[in-house]
C-alpha cells in the first residue's frame, strides 16, 4: 500500500519496481522509495490464509 495517498502499489516486472497508480510513486523490489510523492518506503505487510 501507498504511503502517499494509501493506493495498492503494483509489481512492474520490466522495471522490477513496486509502482502506484494512482501518482506515480515508485519503490524498488524491498520497498525502498526511489520517487515520489511519497516521502517514505513501504511498509511490511502480513497476510494471513
Amino acid at each position: 500500500m501507498c504511503p502517499h495517498l494509501g493506493c495498492i502499489v503494483q509489481w512492474n516486472a520490466a522495471e522490477k519496481s513496486f509502482d502506484c497508480p494512482c501518482h506515480g510513486s515508485r519503490f524498488t523490489c524491498r520497498g525502498k522509495l526511489i520517487n515520489g510523492p511519497a516521502i517514505s518506503d513501504l511498509t511490511e505487510q502480513n497476510f494471513n490464509s
